[in-house]
């Protein structure tokens, strides 16, 4: 019970967690597309001198499997049951994702989380149905940003 009567409200400025501890110029990667999501933790010299820590890939494929599915079969709405719990699971799992990677971002005492700059338009790609409905609408890029960001700011990484 929140006496202000405000429900699933985070007031970030009453956080108060300490820098978390960072070695110079180690840097977590992260290379977005709409059905991977990959990472990589670098000891940074320069663009010819550097070492790989550690990497790894989250993979949503499975999701834009799904997705196909249901869009193949005829009939089905957008407020779907199906459509509703695979959209709700598959925004659960990019928040769990943004966290996983600020977790190794403070493990592995990064001082850096970069991303690349994507400016992507919802748009018709010529590439059919399916690949269109992947970038446009499936693939939950600003909710990833948005949500390593509010990571970054609260471990001020």
């Amino acid at each position: 019970y929140l006496e202000d009567d405000t429900v699933g409200t985070l007031d970030l400025s009453k956080l108060t967690n300490k820098k978390s501890e960072q070695l110079p110029n180690r840097i977590l990667g992260i290379d977005m597309n709409p059905n991977y999501i990959g990472w990589s933790v670098v000891d940074w010299k320069s663009s010819s001198e550097f070492e790989v820590i550690e990497s790894g890939v989250y993979s949503f494929k499975k999701f834009s499997d799904l997705y196909k599915q249901l869009n193949d079969l005829k009939n089905v709405s957008s407020d779907d049951p199906r459509r509703i719990k695979l959209s709700n699971k598959r925004t659960y799992e990019t928040i769990k994702v943004a966290e996983n990677i600020i977790n190794k971002a403070i493990y592995y005492k990064c001082q850096i989380v970069s991303i690349e700059d994507l400016n992507m338009k919802a748009s018709d790609k010529d590439k059919g149905k399916n690949y269109n409905a992947l970038c446009n609408n499936h693939w939950l890029m600003t909710t990833f940003c948005n949500q390593l960001r509010k990571r970054t700011n609260i471990h001020k990484i």
